[in-house]
């Protein structure tokens, strides 16, 4: 689930003030967003899994796998002594009595919300329709920490506007641990999960999203943002469970990142491992891995004297490899390409 508001006081949305500001938007492409594309699930002929199954399937799943990334990567970082050095490094004194797991409450409230979507429904072939109670959702403290992690109300009313637009689609897949959740906002597409055996995916597009605020301006939910002419990309990030408190997670661009108006433009090609994460918790050890493909970019930059002069980026790509083990931290295949 994801989202954008704003206060009624409005927001703003300009390339000229920030370029870089969207090289930042899609580092957070990890976050639930808009989504491009509806399931991927068995939906051609009929399942035979049930609609109890499917949902008992799609909470397991879900909460399983993702409680593992998230352990892994709480433990691992929680148990290195490179991490503390390197805090120490840049004046932050670490805890003396760390949280032996630190992800253990928003775990606990991430299961919270998945038990809560998946009540009910209204199943039509392979489809099963849920339309989670908004009042609820936005109601429990717990519940609001978690949706607040993925959009940005001003107030509880403000959450309930939203939410009350939601459904979540559960396509069925080839078993009752296979499957897709496509979280719809009206007839839009605001997040697809895929989820398997010790794999989850969520995946989003700039467009969909452009589509989602246009339709909360109409409603008049937020001041228009004022887009950019092109504004497209389709991100997915993967959440693979590899054991206990041991996970990947892997960042990629589905298609290209396009985003630009008149001469102010961002490129960003697609790639498979734009960024993946490696955690092993019991391990005490994790490893970072960049390969984003070609970026170019066109923006003004203004001189000394205030002149704006248009100015470019043309690189084709970037490489980092990166592994905190509990006493060391090491980087090597550092690059820019071009």
């Amino acid at each position: 689930m994801g989202g954008l508001l704003c206060e009624k006081s409005g927001c703003s949305f300009s390339m000229r003030k920030s370029p870089l500001i969207f090289l930042l938007f899609f580092t957070l492409a990890f976050v639930p967003g808009c989504s491009s594309s509806g399931g991927n699930g068995n939906s051609a002929g009929t399942t035979n899994v049930t609609t109890e199954d499917a949902q008992t399937g799609a909470k397991a799943t879900l909460t399983g796998t993702s409680n593992n990334i998230f352990g892994a990567l709480g433990q691992s970082s929680i148990n290195s002594d490179a991490i503390g050095t390197i805090l120490k490094a840049l004046g932050i004194t670490p805890s003396a009595t760390p949280d032996p797991d630190p992800t253990s409450a928003f775990e606990g409230q991430f299961a919270a919300a998945v038990n809560l979507i998946f009540q009910g429904g209204v199943r039509a072939g392979n489809t099963i329709t849920y339309d989670p109670d908004e009042n609820v959702l936005c109601g429990d403290p717990l519940l609001l920490q978690v949706s607040a992690l993925m959009t940005l109300f001003s107030s509880t009313q403000g959450c309930i506007d939203f939410y009350s637009h939601m459904v979540a689609v559960l396509t069925i897949g080839s078993s009752q641990n296979h499957g897709t959740v496509d979280f719809k906002y009206d007839d839009f597409i605001l997040s697809t999960v895929g989820y398997s055996p010790a794999s989850v995916f969520t995946q989003f597009s700039l467009a969909q999203c452009k589509l989602i605020v246009l339709a909360m301006v109409t409603q008049g939910f937020i001041l228009d943002p004022g887009f950019p002419s092109t504004f497209e990309g389709v991100f997915r990030t993967t959440f693979t469970e590899l054991g206990p408190d041991h996970g990947k997670i892997n960042l990629s661009i589905q298609e290209a990142m396009k985003i630009g108006e008149g001469t102010e433009n961002i490129n960003i090609a697609a790639s498979e491992k734009v960024l993946e994460l490696t955690a092993d918790g019991p391990g005490k050890n994790v490893m970072a891995e960049i390969g984003l493909g070609a970026v170019m970019a066109m923006f003004p930059l203004a001189d000394p004297l205030g002149i704006e002069h248009n100015t470019s980026l043309d690189m084709t790509a970037a490489t980092l490899f990166a592994e905190l083990t509990q006493t060391t931290l090491k980087v090597s295949n550092f690059g820019f390409g071009g």
